[in-house]
């Protein structure tokens, strides 16, 4: 309202402020999008190396061959560890061995490195599945063709988050020496890390598209990448300090 209260002299004052929920209020459900997003990491991981390996359509690919472990390992990379590292991040205090903003940069680092081990690994998978056939980047060097739309999107965008997340790496390495000295630099880390993980969500909805599976089979692994990914991304930070997250932490901002 733009009417002002006035003082019993009749004087005004400054009009009324809309009230505003406080951070402890709005992060009251926070633990179940978090318990959803380890669920969904989990649960996609789980069903897309059923979906390789198992006798069902679009499966059957052999465990002992490169090709069939470049999307289960990419799966487990990107919308799942990935997604997890932020969270450990920006876990509640009272999350086990997670109190502190030391301990929990301690475990982002670890599941954040982890995510980039399996990412070359996946990489590496592909590189020798496609060696033999001289198809790189989307294009048949032997054919001199290129593969359609989805399959060249998927190759280029791919490798844009293996820099992406090289870059990442580098920048938190980085960020973690100079936090010992007591500064804070790199503020766009956290931001990078949010733009490489929904371009991962990409990658993965095009493969997706171009995989061999069921309508449904499809349908439920576009419902669990939308909701780790996103999820994952529109995690909201802490309350400011001096609330329960940053309770006894001087430093609880990236």
């Amino acid at each position: 309202s733009n009417r002002t209260r006035r003082t019993h002299i009749g004087a005004p004052t400054r009009p009324l402020a809309a009230t505003r929920p406080s951070p402890r209020v709005a992060m009251l459900g926070q633990p179940f999008a978090d318990v959803l997003v380890v669920a969904s990491c989990v649960a996609l991981v789980a069903l897309v190396a059923i979906g390789i390996f198992g006798d069902m359509q679009g499966g059957h690919v052999p465990t002992d061959g490169w090709f069939g472990w470049h999307p289960v390992l990419m799966t487990l990379a990107c919308p799942c560890l990935m997604p997890m590292g932020r969270l450990s991040y920006l876990a509640p205090s009272e999350w086990p061995c997670l109190g502190r903003i030391h301990s929990r940069r301690a475990a982002h680092s670890i599941v954040m490195a982890l995510s980039f081990i399996a990412l070359l690994i996946g990489y590496l998978c592909i590189f020798k599945a496609h060696l033999p056939k001289h198809k790189f980047f989307g294009y048949d060097f032997n054919k001199h063709a290129w593969a359609e739309w989805a399959r060249v999107a998927h190759a280029w965008l791919g490798y844009t988050v293996i820099g992406l997340s090289l870059f990442q790496v580098l920048v938190g390495l980085a960020k973690l020496q100079i936090l010992q000295s007591g500064q804070r630099k790199f503020r766009f880390h956290g931001q990078v890390g949010k733009v490489t993980m929904l371009l991962s969500g990409v990658v993965l909805l095009l493969a997706v598209k171009l995989w061999a599976w069921s309508t449904p089979m499809k349908a439920v692994l576009v419902a669990l990448i939308a909701l780790s990914i996103g999820l994952g991304v529109g995690r909201p930070r802490p309350p400011p300090q001096g609330e329960a997250l940053c309770a006894g932490d001087s430093d609880c901002r990236p």
